[in-house]
C-alpha cells in the first residue's frame, strides 16, 4: 500500500468519525437538548407575537411525560401534572411577563438504567412583570427523565435544599 492510500484510508475512517458523532448524538447531548427546548419554550421576548406564544403552547406538552410530578417549596406549583396542565400553568406564567428567560446551567447528568435519567442543575428565572416588577430566582434541581418511544421526557422536578449561611 502506498503512501496516498493510506492517507485516503485515514480521512474516509476520520470522516466516518465525525459523521457518526454529528448525526448519532449520545444520550448526554438528547437529554441537553431537552432542557435548551424547555428553555426556549418557557423563555419570552417583548417582541413574541400572539403566533409564537400560541405555538410554544402547543410544543410544550410534547416535552412532558404522561405525569410530571414537581416537588418544590413553592406549595401553589408544586404537584402532579399532565403534559397538558403544564403547558396551562406556563401560558398563565408567560401572560404575567413582558419578557421571561428560563436558563438551566451545571448540568451533571446520570444514567442509572437505560431509560432514566437524573439531572442535577442549577435553573435560573428571570423576567419584568407587566406592572413593572421583576423576578431573579435561582433553584438548585434535581430533574429526572424517562425514555419514551426513543426521546427524553421530564417527569419530575424536585428542589434541592441549598444551605444558608
Amino acid at each position: 500500500m502506498n503512501m496516498k492510500n493510506i492517507i485516503i484510508a485515514v480521512l474516509a475512517v476520520a470522516v466516518g468519525i465525525v459523521a457518526v458523532v454529528h448525526f448519532y448524538p449520545s444520550e448526554q447531548k438528547k437529554i441537553r437538548k431537552q432542557f435548551a427546548v424547555l428553555s426556549s419554550e418557557v423563555s419570552k421576548d417583548r417582541s413574541e407575537s400572539l403566533l409564537a406564544m400560541a405555538y410554544k403552547t402547543q410544543t410544550l406538552p410534547k416535552l412532558f411525560d404522561a405525569n410530571c410530578v414537581i416537588t418544590v417549596k413553592a406549595e401553589m406549583i408544586a404537584g402532579s401534572y399532565t403534559p397538558e396542565e403544564i403547558a396551562s400553568l406556563a401560558a398563565r406564567a408567560r401572560a404575567q411577563f413582558s419578557s421571561l428567560t428560563l436558563s438551566f446551567s451545571d448540568l451533571k447528568i446520570e444514567l442509572p438504567a437505560r431509560d432514566l435519567a437524573k439531572v442535577d442543575l442549577t435553573a435560573k428565572l428571570t423576567g419584568k412583570a407587566g406592572n413593572g416588577d421583576g423576578v431573579n430566582d435561582v433553584r438548585e434541581l434535581i430533574a429526572t427523565l424517562r425514555k419514551v418511544d426513543g426521546t427524553w421526557l421530564f417527569s419530575a422536578f424536585s428542589e434541592v435544599e441549598v444551605l444558608k449561611k
